[in-house]
């Protein structure tokens, strides 16, 4: 069960989970009335309403990095602690892990695209045989595709896709986390 704070912006009162970055108060002081600027209260309600989706992304990645240790092990741990990081983030609201996880998420994105260009770009060379002679013919994929070859490039294409959406849910978790500024401007008084 998680706690929950109440917090004012001066004119409205909401709960807010106890950890939560913009509640900035101890455990032994849960009795403090916490003023929040309306704008850095909106953030911290979206913020807990993204963290659970962020989270199971975040986790979704963390099982989808065991896959890059087929490439080697330097690899799999590489991808499988930025994934780490990305969860730890959610858990402890860390700008800094969160961005380590937000340039990953970029790089995957990037990744992709060049996976789709470079699968619709590159020709295709298909080999004949028979008892005589073998003939390697070489196709464009942008004049003869095949049923095969479209269905490859709308699965790289929703590939890609997932991945933007993914990058752009992470970009605006990691915007919503507050900075020490923001902070700065929540005032804890003494109920």
């Amino acid at each position: 069960m998680t706690n929950k704070i109440q917090v004012s912006n001066g004119h409205s009162n909401i709960n807010l989970d106890s950890k939560n970055p913009y509640v900035l108060v101890q455990d032994s002081l849960l009795d403090n009335h916490i003023m929040i600027p309306q704008d850095l209260m909106n953030k911290a309600i979206k913020l807990e309403n993204m963290n659970c989706l962020i989270r199971f992304i975040c986790l979704c990645d963390i099982f989808l990095a065991f896959s890059y240790f087929l490439y080697g092990w330097l690899i799999g741990a590489f991808f499988l602690i930025i994934s780490i990081n990305g969860y730890l983030s959610t858990i402890y609201y860390k700008k800094s892990l969160m961005l380590c996880y937000v340039i990953y998420q970029y790089f995957q994105t990037i990744g992709r695209l060049f996976n789709l260009i470079f699968f619709i770009a590159e020709p295709t060379v298909i080999t004949y045989s028979s008892t005589n002679s073998t003939i390697n013919t070489t196709i464009n994929k942008s004049s003869n595709l095949t049923n095969v070859m479209i269905i490859d490039i709308a699965l790289l294409s929703i590939l890609f896709l997932s991945q933007c959406i993914i990058a752009y849910y992470i970009t605006k978790y990691y915007n919503l986390l507050p900075t020490e500024e923001e902070k700065r401007r929540i005032s804890i008084s003494i109920a």
